[in-house]
Protein backbone atom coordinates (compact mmCIF):
# COMPACT_ATOMS: atom_id res chain seq x y z
CA UNK A 1 0.00 0.00 0.00
CA UNK A 2 1.72 3.77 -0.98
CA UNK A 3 1.93 5.75 1.66
CA UNK A 4 -0.43 8.85 2.06
CA UNK A 5 1.78 11.14 3.13
CA UNK A 6 5.11 13.17 2.43
CA UNK A 7 8.23 13.32 4.13
CA UNK A 8 8.90 16.94 2.87
CA UNK A 9 6.69 20.19 2.76
CA UNK A 10 6.55 20.38 -0.66
CA UNK A 11 4.34 18.07 -2.53
CA UNK A 12 5.84 15.87 -5.08
CA UNK A 13 4.36 16.67 -8.79
CA UNK A 14 5.22 13.42 -10.38
CA UNK A 15 2.03 11.99 -10.03
CA UNK A 16 -0.13 11.62 -12.44
CA UNK A 17 -3.82 13.64 -11.37
CA UNK A 18 -6.47 11.60 -10.16
CA UNK A 19 -10.25 11.93 -11.58
CA UNK A 20 -13.35 11.76 -10.05
CA UNK A 21 -16.97 12.57 -9.57
CA UNK A 22 -19.90 12.76 -6.93
CA UNK A 23 -23.03 14.63 -6.07
CA UNK A 24 -23.76 16.40 -2.93
CA UNK A 25 -26.60 17.91 -0.93
CA UNK A 26 -26.83 20.80 1.03
CA UNK A 27 -29.10 21.78 3.98
CA UNK A 28 -28.93 25.57 5.40
CA UNK A 29 -29.32 25.05 9.03
CA UNK A 30 -29.38 28.46 11.64
CA UNK A 31 -25.31 27.27 12.54
CA UNK A 32 -24.51 26.57 8.96
CA UNK A 33 -25.26 24.06 5.93
CA UNK A 34 -25.46 20.29 6.22
CA UNK A 35 -23.72 18.74 3.70
CA UNK A 36 -23.65 15.47 2.51
CA UNK A 37 -21.55 14.55 -0.38
CA UNK A 38 -20.80 11.05 -2.27
CA UNK A 39 -17.23 10.60 -4.26
CA UNK A 40 -16.31 8.22 -6.46
CA UNK A 41 -12.90 7.96 -8.46
CA UNK A 42 -12.97 7.55 -11.75
CA UNK A 43 -9.57 5.80 -12.12
CA UNK A 44 -9.86 3.98 -9.05
CA UNK A 45 -6.50 2.25 -7.69
CA UNK A 46 -7.46 -1.07 -6.62
CA UNK A 47 -4.69 -1.20 -3.54
CA UNK A 48 -5.62 2.49 -2.78
CA UNK A 49 -9.13 3.97 -3.08
CA UNK A 50 -12.69 2.63 -2.47
CA UNK A 51 -14.75 2.11 -4.35
CA UNK A 52 -16.73 5.09 -3.39
CA UNK A 53 -15.99 7.85 -0.25
CA UNK A 54 -18.82 9.44 1.91
CA UNK A 55 -18.60 12.83 3.10
CA UNK A 56 -20.74 14.34 6.46
CA UNK A 57 -20.09 17.62 7.73
CA UNK A 58 -21.81 20.88 9.41
CA UNK A 59 -20.37 24.16 8.10
CA UNK A 60 -19.06 25.93 5.51
CA UNK A 61 -15.80 24.45 3.95
CA UNK A 62 -12.41 26.56 3.36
Amino acid sequence: MAELHSETPMPDFSEKIRWGTGVGLRYFTPVGPLRADVGIPLDRRDDIDKRYQFYLSLGQSF
